[in-house]
């Protein structure tokens, strides 16, 4: 072929896509995201952030190479701009937990007394207003509206963020159905993968050890289901089937193993008896050695028959109850292992909650929340019993509202500790009562396998005694 004849291969590969007429928007799409101290439109928002459908691109000033500002330093360009914590917040937003490192939360805790992150979100063509608070103890909460202003425009908003994400996992429906209950957890790493996972491989979407994250443990196998259940390229009665052949095959082959040894054992009786019969009736009695083949042979079908009815005959019930008690056994040594991977989380995020009402509380009492840099520009603090000692404010002294919400901050500092007690209690009781579910996995399962030899050496005396088939 001549160069003038040469085409380009994108001519060939080319191909126009057009987007479903019934599709007029995402499914699940940002429109705007704010960081604010307050819930509530009269002060200024510390980030403002507005999104629109199609690509967005979150971009940090360049690198100043007289200050050296890189990955992991201080600074507001190139690395270590916030670009992937805001990320995490959208995730965050969707559901997930925590929002970010232990360093990342414990750094904006020190910072700030108060602070949410709140977004205006498009969910199966419904829009929500949602809010979580970062540093504060505060709860969750999601409203049906169009506009942040519109929700911050009164007093703040509180509850519906449950309805909120019952939304968002419906959508979910078909990843629901490979993992029951937790369709969108295992979804959402997919749609929002972390940067440390660097795009290692298609099926790489979390690294659990660099983000403290949540991280659904799968297999590779599992995650590529998943793409395709949710890209229309599975059939999802495929997986119970792809089970379901790997334990037929395993029977199977079980099966085809017991045969050859079956066999193997009749062949060597048979050449036993052929050499027995031999030697009584001598060389010189064919007839004699024909008739005897054929009894042996008719004794050998009749062992065969036997074999097959013994195989079809049930478990004894001695073995199935000795079985039943070592799954119970496992199941609660399981049950206990896995309650205690994760208390140390739930113990950590409960003193979490606790110590940022405590240390609100202490900044309320004492009003030593002052900021250097503020102070400098003439700027009131943070806490009001500051701002009345420096006459920012014209008050003589604490109002009742402040003094309230100490009182509550307190009782719900209180509420934590004893959660925290309780939840360490229960992990000390696991603890101690691992050892011994442990061992009582061990005795059940040892019991069974006597259980199960016994049963064996019972049917392999019936086997090797045909007269026993009678009895």
């Amino acid at each position: 072929m001549s160069k003038h004849d040469q085409t380009h291969f994108l001519d060939k590969l080319r191909r126009t896509v057009q987007p479903s007429p019934q599709r007029t928007e995402p499914l699940v799409w940002f429109r705007e995201v704010r960081i604010v101290e307050e819930l509530s439109t009269k002060k200024e928002p510390r980030r403002r952030i507005v999104l629109h459908r199609g690509l967005n691109i979150l971009w940090a000033a360049p690198e100043d190479p007289d200050t050296e500002q890189g990955l992991y330093r201080d600074g507001l360009a190139g690395h270590a701009s916030g670009k992937t914590l805001f990320c995490r917040l959208l995730r965050h937003l969707l559901g997930e937990q925590p929002f970010g490192t232990r360093a990342q939360r414990d750094g904006i805790a020190s910072n700030f007394a108060k602070l949410w992150v709140v977004a205006s979100v498009r969910v199966n063509g419904v829009s929500w207003v949602v809010g979580r608070p970062l540093a504060s103890a505060g709860t969750d909460f999601a409203v049906k509206a169009e506009a942040i202003d519109e929700v911050l425009a009164g007093d703040p908003p509180t509850g519906g963020f449950r309805d909120y994400m019952d939304a968002v996992v419906s959508i979910a429906q078909r990843a629901d159905e490979l993992h029951p209950g937790e369709g969108w957890r295992h979804l959402l790493p997919w749609l929002s993968r972390d940067q440390e996972a660097r795009f290692g491989n298609l099926a790489q979407w979390r690294d659990s050890a660099a983000s403290e994250g949540d991280n659904p443990q799968t297999k590779a196998v599992e995650r590529h289901l998943l793409m395709r259940a949710i890209l229309g390229l599975l059939d999802l009665k495929e997986p119970q089937l792809r089970l379901a052949i790997e334990r037929a095959q395993g029977n199977l082959e079980g099966g085809i193993a017991r045969l050859g040894r079956l066999e193997s054992e009749l062949k060597g009786k048979t050449e036993l008896a052929n050499e027995g019969a031999l030697e009584v009736l001598g060389k010189d009695a064919p007839k004699e050695v024909e008739a005897l083949q054929s009894r042996l042979d008719s004794m050998i079908e009749v062992l065969r028959e036997g074999l097959e009815e013994l195989e079809k005959r049930p478990e004894k019930p001695a073995v199935t109850a000795a079985r039943e008690k070592w799954n119970l056994a496992h199941d609660k040594l399981r049950d206990a292992q896995q309650e205690l991977a994760q208390l140390p989380g739930q113990i950590s995020e409960k003193e979490r909650r606790r110590d940022t009402d405590l240390h609100i509380i202490r900044d309320l009492k004492t009003g030593n929340v002052e900021d250097p840099a503020r102070e400098a520009k003439g700027w009131c603090p943070h806490t009001i019993q500051t701002a009345i000692k420096r006459e920012c404010v014209n008050q003589p002294h604490v109002s009742k509202e402040s003094a309230t919400n100490i009182a509550e901050l307190e009782k719900q500092a209180k509420a934590a500790q004893d959660e925290i007690a309780a939840l360490k209690k229960r992990q000390s009781e696991l603890q101690k009562q691992l050892p011994s579910l442990q061992t009582a996995q061990l005795n059940a399962k040892t019991a069974y396998d006597a259980a199960f030899k016994e049963a064996r050496r019972m049917r392999r005396l019936l086997h090797d005694e045909p007269s026993g088939r009678n009895q």
